[in-house]
């Protein structure tokens, strides 16, 4: 990870220090929205469609799998906080590269 202190350490001239500085806030602002951006809360049909998976499938992995992410209900409405859709996914993903490089 490329800290304020590793940029200085270059021993780049003023003005290319400066502009690394100013990309590197940048970047902690834009890593800042998107963590927030998993917080939010997504309908059954866009986590469905994230994970690309028809209905049925989507029903028999909250069922086969017991860190499948926990739905938050309104009504009779179900929503999921993006962040757990997107690790569940990458969890899926790897889980089917391992087992695909057997």
């Amino acid at each position: 990870m490329i800290t304020e202190q590793s940029i200085k350490s270059l021993g780049l001239s003023p003005e290319a220090e400066s502009i690394f500085m100013s990309m590197h806030q940048e970047i902690e602002v834009l890593n800042e929205k998107l963590d927030e951006g998993d917080e939010r809360l997504v309908s059954t049909a866009e986590a469905m469609s994230y994970l690309r998976v028809a209905r049925n499938k989507f029903c028999d992995l909250s069922k086969e799998h017991d860190d499948f992410p926990k739905a938050v209900t309104y009504g009779y409405t179900h929503y999921y906080r993006f962040g757990d859709v997107k690790a569940f996914r990458k969890k899926l993903v790897d889980e089917a590269r391992a087992g695909g490089n057997s």
